[in-house]
C-alpha cells in the first residue's frame, strides 16, 4: 500500500481519487459516485489528505497510534480507553506482522483477528499485496468502553488549504462479528482547534453501510467505506481529525480502520453573460452557475458577491434556481449584487443564479474573478460583454409655411420659426447634444441646400425621448428653408442625423397672400391729388432698366387702397406693390406698373413696354446697388375690364419679375385718348 501524503495544491487532481473509477487497478481510496449524465459534468473532488498509515513501517511491523508518525509529521493519539493496547485497542499492524510484534507493543492474543482485518482492508482498498496494508485496530477485549469516547484524533494540525472550502471525509473499515450485540458506531468530525464539526448526521454502522461487503478471505468479517453524508464548509485556517465511537459495549465492537481522507469538494462558480454583445441599454443576463462535485452531497451555506464593472448596472429582478433557502440581493440600478446562504441540495449537479443587467454606456466589459469575493466556491473564469451604443430613431417635422409681415417700405418682418422633433431609442444622461440647423432662403430646396454659405443658424437643445420643439430662429427674407437636425454621439448613443432637404422638413417664409388688385396705369381710374400726397411721402427703393426699350424709371413702393394698386402720378416712376415680392427675393413675383404718357400724351416711365420681345434683359436695381438680371419670357395684353389673373401676384411661387402698363390707345376726334388693355411683360431670373 502507498505511504501516507498531501497534495500541495487543490488543483492537481491526485492519482488516489478512485471516483468516478471503478476497476480494481485503481490507487487505493474512498470511493465516490459518478454524476448523473444529463447533469452538467461535475469534477471528482481533489484529495487534500490521506493517512495509510504506511509510512516508515516494513510491511511486518507494528506500531501504536501514539507512537506512528505520518509522512510530514502528523501525530495521532485518542482517549485513554482507546489507546490501552492491552485491550489491543490502538494497534497499526498488518497480517504479516507476528505475534511477538504485536506483543511487543503490547497486545496478546487475539493478534489473529487484527491481522485479518488488517488484510481485509487491505483487499478491499485495492493494495498490491493485502497482506502489506496496515490498519488501526479496536478491538476491546473485555472492558466497556466510555460513551462516545475518542478513537482516533490528529495532536497537530494538517498542513492542507481549507479556509473557506468545503471538505468531505472517509475512511476505510473492517469489522468482525457484524451481526453480534453491539456494532461499532463511528462518527467523523472535522476539528477547528477545539471545535469539532460532524461529518455525519449520526454515528455510522460499518455493519450495516450501503457499501458493506463480507471479505472474500472470511465472511466473518464486514468491510464498508465510511464517508461524509454532507460536505463541511470550513472556514477555519487549521484543520484537524477527530473520530468518536458511540458503542460502549465491548462485545461486537471489534474493528479496524484505515485510509482516513480529506477531500476538497468545492463547487465551482462559473459566471458568463449570456450574450457576448448588445446595446446600451438592452438587458443581458448574467447568469452564475454552482456545478457540484461528483459526490453531489449537499453544500450548503456558500456566498458571493459581485462588484459588477464600471458601466454595468443590474436591470431587473434576479432569480434563482439554487434552493429556497438561498438569499439574493441585486437592486435594479445597483452596481453591486450578492448571494448569501446558497443551496445546493444533495443529488443536485448544479444550479443557476440569473441577474438581468445592462450597460449604462457603450465599452467591453469583463467580469471576473478580482471582482468578487467567494467562501465555499471556486473562483470564475472571466467573461466579457461588448455594448454597442444605441442607434436613436429621429423624425421631424416642420411647419411648412409662413407669412413674413410687410412694413411701411415694403420690408418683411423677422418672424420666429421652429421644429419638431420627435426622438425615440435614445439613452439619456450622457453627453449627447441635439442641434438644429436652417438652411436658406433658396429657390427651391435640394439635397445641395446644406452648405454654410446658407446656415441661418444653429440651435441647441436637450434630447430626450418623445417630442420635443427647438429653440426659435429667426428669418425674415421670404424662400424656401430646410432643417437638418441632429443628436451628437456619446458613451450611450450614436450620432444621428436626419438628411438635407427632406420635403417633411422644409417650410416657405412668403410675404402674406393678397387679392390680385386692379392695375389702372390711365389716369382716369385714380384721382390725381390722391396719388401725388401718396407718393410726395416716398423715396425710391430701386430703379427698373429695360436697356433694349430705352426705359431706367425709379421704383417708388406703392400700396393697395380700395383694391387697387396706386401708381405714381409722376409718370417717370414706377410704382411696386409693396405686397408682392422684392427684387431678390428667392420666392414669388416682383410687380411693378407704370405709365406710358401722361395727360399731354408726354413719355411715361414705361413708354417703350410697347415693343418689348421675349429674351430682352429687364435689370433691377435695389437701393443698396444690388442688380437682379431678368430675362422677357412672356408678353401678354388683356382688357382693363378684366381683373389680372391671381397667379400674377403669387408670393410663394417661383421668382419672377412682371411688369404692367396700358395698351391699346384708343384717340377720339377731339384729340383725347385713352387705353383699352393692359400689357403685362413676365421676366425670369437669369
Amino acid at each position: 500500500m502507498l505511504a501516507p501524503r498531501r497534495l500541495a495544491s487543490i488543483g492537481v487532481v491526485s492519482a488516489l481519487l478512485l471516483a468516478p473509477m471503478t476497476s480494481a487497478s485503481a490507487s487505493p481510496g474512498v470511493r465516490f459516485a459518478s454524476a448523473a449524465a444529463s447533469a452538467p459534468a461535475p469534477s471528482a473532488p481533489v484529495l487534500l489528505f490521506r493517512e495509510s498509515f504506511e509510512n516508515g513501517l516494513g510491511a511486518s511491523d507494528a506500531t501504536t497510534v501514539g507512537g506512528y508518525t505520518g509522512a510530514d509529521g502528523e501525530t495521532y493519539g485518542s482517549d485513554p480507553y482507546w489507546a490501552e493496547t492491552s485491550e489491543c485497542n490502538g494497534i497499526v499492524l498488518s497480517a504479516q506482522s507476528t505475534d511477538a510484534q504485536a506483543g511487543a507493543v503490547g497486545c496478546v492474543g487475539p493478534a489473529s483477528v487484527l491481522r485479518e482485518l488488517a488484510e481485509a482492508i487491505g483487499s478491499m482498498n485495492g493494495s498490491p499485496d493485502a497482506t502489506a496494508n496496515h490498519a488501526v485496530t479496536a478491538f476491546s477485549a473485555d472492558d466497556d468502553s466510555p460513551a462516545n469516547a475518542v478513537e482516533f484524533k490528529t495532536l497537530t494540525p494538517l498542513s492542507i488549504p481549507v479556509t473557506s472550502r468545503f471538505l468531505v471525509f472517509g475512511a476505510n473499515v473492517a469489522a468482525w462479528q457484524c451481526g453480534a450485540s453491539a456494532e461499532p458506531e463511528l462518527r467523523f468530525y472535522l476539528a477547528d482547534g477545539s471545535t469539532e464539526i460532524p461529518t455525519n448526521d449520526a454515528a455510522q454502522d460499518p455493519c450495516t453501510l450501503p457499501s458493506a461487503a463480507p471479505w472474500s478471505g472470511s465472511a466473518q468479517f464486514t468491510t464498508a467505506t465510511v464517508r461524509s453524508d454532507r460536505a463541511v464548509l470550513f472556514t477555519g485556517q487549521n484543520i484537524g481529525i477527530v473520530m468518536r465511537n458511540e458503542q460502549t459495549s465491548y462485545f461486537g465492537d471489534d474493528h479496524a480502520f484505515d485510509d482516513l481522507q480529506v477531500w476538497d469538494a468545492t463547487p465551482r462558480l462559473t459566471m458568463t453573460f449570456d450574450k457576448s454583445n448588445g446595446t446600451v441599454g438592452a438587458p443581458v443576463n448574467l447568469v452564475f452557475t454552482v456545478t457540484n462535485t461528483s459526490d453531489l452531497a449537499a453544500k450548503d451555506g456558500w456566498r458571493f458577491s459581485d462588484r459588477l464593472p464600471s458601466g454595468i448596472v443590474v436591470a431587473g429582478s434576479p432569480s434563482t434556481g439554487c434552493g429556497t433557502g438561498t438569499t439574493l440581493s441585486a437592486a435594479k440600478g445597483a452596481t453591486t449584487l450578492s448571494v448569501t446562504k446558497g443551496q445546493l441540495a444533495a443529488g443536485v449537479a448544479s444550479c443557476t443564479i440569473t441577474v438581468p443587467v445592462k450597460a449604462v454606456r457603450a465599452g467591453t466589459f469583463t467580469n471576473g474573478p478580482t471582482q468578487m469575493t467567494r467562501v465555499g466556491l471556486d473562483a470564475p473564469g472571466r467573461s466579457t460583454y461588448q455594448a454597442d451604443p444605441s442607434s436613436p430613431v429621429l423624425s421631424t417635422t416642420a411647419k411648412h409655411r409662413v407669412d413674413l409681415p410687410v412694413k411701411g417700405r415694403g420690408t418683411t418682418k423677422r418672424i420666429a420659426v421652429r421644429d419638431h422633433v420627435k426622438l425615440s431609442n435614445f439613452l439619456p444622461g450622457g453627453t449627447a447634444r441635439g442641434l438644429a440647423s436652417l438652411y436658406g432662403p433658396v429657390t427651391r430646396v435640394s439635397a445641395s441646400t446644406c452648405d454654410s454659405a446658407r446656415l441661418v443658424a444653429t440651435v441647441r437643445f436637450r434630447p430626450h425621448n418623445g417630442r420635443l420643439t427647438t429653440p426659435p430662429v429667426s428669418v425674415s427674407r421670404p424662400g424656401h428653408y430646410t432643417w437638418v437636425v441632429r443628436t451628437t454621439s456619446d458613451d450611450r448613443n450614436r450620432a444621428v442625423s436626419d438628411r438635407c432637404g427632406l420635403p417633411a422638413e422644409s417650410l416657405v417664409a412668403h410675404r402674406p397672400t393678397y387679392h390680385a388688385p386692379v392695375v389702372n396705369t390711365g389716369f382716369d381710374g385714380i384721382p390725381a391729388g390722391r396719388a401725388g400726397r401718396h407718393e410726395a411721402r416716398k423715396m425710391p427703393v430701386g430703379r427698373v432698366r429695360v436697356p433694349a426699350l430705352g426705359i431706367s424709371a425709379p421704383v417708388l413702393a406703392v400700396h393697395r387702397h380700395s383694391g387697387q394698386m396706386l401708381i405714381p402720378a409722376d409718370v417717370h416712376k414706377t410704382g411696386w406693390l409693396r405686397d408682392s415680392a422684392a427684387t431678390g427675393d428667392r420666392i414669388g413675383t416682383v410687380v411693378i406698373a407704370g405709365h406710358v404718357s401722361d395727360r399731354r400724351d408726354r413719355p411715361g416711365s414705361l413708354k417703350g413696354l410697347r415693343r418689348a420681345r421675349t429674351g430682352q434683359i429687364i435689370t433691377a436695381v435695389t437701393p443698396t446697388g444690388r442688380r437682379m438680371t431678368y430675362r422677357i419670357t412672356a408678353i401678354a395684353s388683356q382688357s382693363r375690364t378684366k381683373r389680372l389673373p391671381q397667379p400674377l401676384f403669387s408670393t410663394s411661387g417661383a421668382p419672377r419679375l412682371v411688369l404692367i402698363t396700358c395698351t391699346g390707345r384708343v384717340t377720339y376726334p377731339n384729340g383725347h385718348f385713352h387705353y383699352t388693355r393692359n400689357l403685362i411683360v413676365v421676366a425670369k431670373p437669369v
